[in-house]
């Protein structure tokens, strides 16, 4: 191992026993000082190891005994796995899960001639050419088998036909199971394949946000508008309710739901916060301000109890005067705001640029009360309420208390020097900080939704909210077969996701996988 890393004798390297004692007598302040800093270096030395493993270096055998590496001899060197295997594998990969993951779907038609995985190749390929379903066959033709690509004319009629949901079921043909219902089994056939792999063995954050897709079709009763940015911006949009775990090595999305109104948001969350609990226990919930509402408040305690942070809305003016009366590098904390919920959740704001900043506590009264334009009338106000007894005792410093003179205090007055939050993490039990930095672990959802609008995304042209959503839940599927393969522990395939998507069509029409089949009448063309 050490000529690997540069030293020609035993002798010019430190033995690991000084190594041991320099660190644990030198190890940095700010990392011992830091919430399981210690426990987050040994981590590090344990995935150091493993790195060195994993790049085809043998490690002595007092390592390899320590860590079990003796089950892999000789050590997999990743770089030395040839192309044509790395693509073998990653069509296997994908024969494993057209197997495993798609026995939900179903047409509900008595003949069978086409089976479920030529559909979803249909739709990956669709995504790949960036095409109509229908488009599909023309441009596939000159390097596949024609007769095996289902014409896409069939489809919209076959969707069309599914109830939308558990509510249109309950009116249609008995025995029909619902697009979302069929969905929600695929995706957790994906989550239980995940969690034989080691996936959720821990527990995990969630993230819940708005997926949105332009429309300026004529049809837009379906559709939510926004206020337009620009006078050729457009303002129609198709919205969907996204929930995703948002942890690196496990970024499955759980599911999704079409919003045909805003007001639909809590619920959809609501809906979706049995599928976690049947996998992992959930670590935290976070969200944007975007229709913070108490309805949505209530959906995050079902999911995460009292962990769950979310950015607040500077439209409520208890949020923006804590942030304006909040002197820069201090935290401000109000334990108890009314939001159409109860228990009532806490507000928190938290500086920008800051070196350990100290708490002051608020209460919502002060804040309301004070004006929002003269300084001087907001810090008489603050310093004195006027009915002491009503107020609820504080238990942190306030800000007449921590300061003399406030409002010459840096940031009293400037509310762009904060960030806030609703939360039902109280200080001083919980850290400011560990509210705002780990917030910042939210924004793995707008990655999803990056790569799905990018790259996993069928071209769905049609008004119908049934192709819309089946559309969409296949995307998703795509992007969770995508996560799977690239953090599951083996090589590393070079998987960008079109890779992935070209060779679901490529299987799906290629091989003979006869596992999973979909009933089609004889109107369904096959072939030329």
């Amino acid at each position: 191992m050490l000529p690997e890393l540069g030293y020609r004798t035993q002798s010019a390297f430190v033995s690991y026993g000084t190594l041991r004692t320099e660190a644990n007598e030198r190890l940095p302040e700010e990392l011992a000082e830091l919430e399981r800093g210690r426990d987050a270096f040994e981590a590090a030395v344990v995935r150091a190891v493993y790195a060195v493993f994993r790049n085809g270096i043998t490690p002595p055998e007092a390592v390899s005994a320590a860590y079990g590496f003796d089950a892999v001899r000789p050590p997999l060197y990743e770089k030395s796995v040839l192309r044509p295997v790395k693509q073998e594998a990653l069509q296997s990969w994908v024969r494993l899960l057209l197997t495993e993951t798609l026995q939900p779907l179903t047409f509900h038609r008595e003949q069978s001639q086409i089976e479920i995985p030529q559909f979803v190749g249909l739709f990956a390929a669709s995504a790949l050419y960036d095409c109509g379903v229908q488009t599909v066959p023309d441009v596939v033709d000159y390097h596949e088998n024609r007769a095996t690509v289902p014409k896409g004319s069939g489809v919209p009629k076959y969707i069309d036909d599914l109830p939308l949901n558990d509510s249109e079921a309950a009116f249609g043909d008995e025995g029909k199971q619902s697009i979302v219902d069929q969905f929600d089994a695929v995706h957790r056939a994906t989550l239980e394949l995940a969690n034989e792999r080691g996936f959720f063995d821990k527990p995990l954050s969630l993230a819940v946000d708005m997926y949105r897709i332009d429309w300026n079709g004529a049809n837009d009763g379906s559709t939510i508008n926004r206020p337009p940015m620009s006078e050729t911006d457009v303002r129609s949009q198709w919205t969907y309710a996204v929930l995703s775990i948002i942890d690196t090595d496990a970024r499955f999305t759980l599911g999704t739901r079409w919003l045909p109104k805003k007001s639909r948001y809590p619920a959809a969350i609501k809906n979706m916060s049995s599928i976690p609990k049947d996998y992992f226990d959930v670590k935290a919930v976070y969200a944007d301000s975007e229709l913070i509402s108490g309805d949505l408040i209530n959906a995050f305690r079902g999911l995460a109890d009292s962990d769950w942070v979310v950015r607040a809305p500077n439209h409520k003016a208890v949020i923006s005067q804590l942030k304006r009366f909040t002197p820069a590098n201090h935290i401000g904390y109000v334990p108890s705001v009314s939001w159409n919920t109860t228990p009532k959740p806490a507000a928190i704001v938290y500086p920008y640029d800051s070196n350990d900043p100290d708490t002051i506590e608020f209460t919502a009264r002060q804040l309301k009360r004070a004006p929002p334009i003269s300084m001087d009338e907001q810090t008489t106000i603050l310093s004195g309420d006027g009915n002491a007894e009503t107020q609820p005792e504080l238990s942190l410093p306030t800000l007449e208390e921590k300061f003399d003179d406030p409002q010459s205090e840096p940031g009293v007055g400037d509310p762009s020097t904060h960030a806030a939050y609703l939360t039902d993490r109280a200080l001083p039990e919980r850290s400011g900080d560990g509210i705002h930095f780990q917030y910042y672990q939210r924004w793995a959802i707008e990655e999803f939704i990056n790569e799905i609008s990018n790259n996993l995304m069928p071209v769905i042209e049609s008004a119908n909210p049934k192709l819309r959503l089946y559309g969409m839940n296949l995307a998703v599927l795509f992007q969770n077969w995508h996560t799977l393969i690239n953090r599951a522990p083996s090589p590393e395939l070079n998987n960008d996701g079109q890779a992935m998507i070209r060779d679901i069509a490529q299987v799906a029409w290629d091989d003979e996988t006869g596992t999973v089949t979909v009933d089609v009448s004889d109107d369904i063309e096959v072939g030329c």
